[in-house]
């Protein structure tokens, strides 16, 4: 099974808060549910450069952490993201329909054996330089989570193809793991 990080593309089109405070808010999924307590933030789209116009995406960018759909790829993936997290709406302030899905988290990592930075004199980490996976966690799983704050969200090879065959447009899949 290949495990991939999705990476924002070339002139991809962006999400951005528009109280940036919100931000905080989002980085704080830790694989844990918050739709009994969701209150919808405001984002905006925008283009990827000030000087060129960026192509309407369905997966614009945030960040690793918290895939941005919209209804259009929540329609193409929907039976794979009820099984592995919840989508949160967002608020936009052009009646864009947006969601941000937060990722149940598992026991993903060999921390022993994968690259990771951590925050000086915590084991918190902020940067997964070479993730190793626990195989047995990770396994036929189609999102992939690991515990902690702002971590980033990986995807089986199936999702990459399901986003593929419905033309889906905002991300590309980088490699990151083969697990057997």
């Amino acid at each position: 099974m290949n495990i991939y990080k999705p990476i924002c593309i070339d002139n991809s089109q962006l999400v951005h808060f528009v109280n940036g405070e919100d931000y905080e808010f989002l980085a704080s999924f830790d694989g844990t549910s918050r739709k009994q307590t969701w209150q919808p933030v405001c984002v905006k789209i925008v283009d990827y450069s000030p000087r060129m116009k960026s192509p309407m995406c369905d997966l614009p960018w945030l960040g690793s952490h918290a895939l941005i759909l919209r209804t259009r790829a929540v329609m193409a993936l929907r039976d794979i993201l009820d099984t592995y997290g919840e989508l949160l709406p967002l608020v936009t302030e052009d009646d864009i329909t947006l969601f941000a899905f937060n990722a149940w988290a598992t026991d993903a990592f060999d921390k022993e054996r994968s690259d990771l930075t951590c925050l000086p004199g915590t084991d918190r980490i902020v940067f997964i330089d070479k993730p190793v996976f626990i195989d047995d966690n990770v396994r036929g799983r189609d999102i992939i989570r690991p515990h902690g704050r702002a971590m980033p969200t990986y995807v089986s090879e199936r999702f990459v193809e399901r986003v593929e065959r419905a033309g889906l447009v905002g991300l590309e899949f980088d490699l990151v793991a083969t697990v057997s």
